[in-house]
């Protein structure tokens, strides 16, 4: 069974970043998030801080122990295309942007590839 679009099958593990918090509610139980809240320079580094090479292996390490497949943004965002673009930069040498979905409200990153 396929979920949100045919890059997703409903037990690929996931992260949700969005405004929007109802939607974990309504969709499947497998978004593994590492926080409710995604603010750029708040909770988690930008590529300019001393942290960002450790927040870039957290991440990568969390990645493989939850087995996450996608990172998926929603939008409309408070934070514009921060979070996509900051996680792009973190996740460079081994994510991949898959096609967006519901007129661009919704956009995936394949993480795979980072573990």
């Amino acid at each position: 069974e396929l979920f949100l679009n045919n890059e997703i099958k409903t037990e690929d593990n996931y992260i949700l970043i969005s405004d929007y918090y109802f939607l974990d509610g309504k969709l499947s139980s497998n978004n593994k998030s590492l926080s409710k809240w995604y603010h750029p320079g708040v909770h988690y580094p930008e590529q300019n801080y001393a942290e960002f090479n450790y927040f870039k292996n957290f991440l990568k390490k969390k990645l493989e122990e939850e087995e996450i497949k996608f990172i998926i943004f929603v939008y409309p965002s408070l934070h514009k295309t921060a979070n996509e673009k900051s996680f792009k930069i973190i996740l460079n040498d081994c994510s991949s942007e898959v096609n967006s979905v519901h007129n661009n409200n919704i956009k995936l990153l394949n993480v795979e590839k980072c573990y």
